[in-house]
């Protein structure tokens, strides 16, 4: 996390600025196969017990399937790429090819100071 003083707003010769908050996040996307409702039944405690251990020691912030279930997304805490590659390499829907894809984004998160 870090901050930056950046200018929002012009009002005639004034420029108001603000302070805000950076805090970086790493977005991971889920493409799930087209008979993922089919296939998911057997591999969903592991994948739901896996996304609450991260849940759990705050790496990730929240996550859930689109509707309909197309796929998926998973927002991480911070920018460690390789602790979203070890969710994903551990995950039983990636490991048992329920997952035809996936994508890891940085997202800068923008907040009031």
């Amino acid at each position: 996390v870090y901050k930056r003083q950046v200018s929002t707003q012009s009002t005639g010769n004034k420029k108001m600025a603000a302070n805000i908050v950076l805090a970086p996040h790493l977005l991971l996307t889920y493409d799930y196969v087209s008979n993922i409702l089919e296939l998911r039944d057997a591999h969903r405690p592991g994948h739901l017990s896996l996304a609450k251990e991260y849940l759990d020691k705050g790496s990730l912030l929240m996550a859930g399937a689109f509707n309909p279930p197309t796929g998926a997304l998973f927002i991480f805490v911070g920018n460690d790429k390789q602790l979203v590659e070890e969710f994903v390499k551990k995950d039983p829907y990636y490991l048992n090819h329920l997952v035809s894809a996936y994508h890891i984004k940085d997202w800068n998160v923008v907040k009031p100071a």
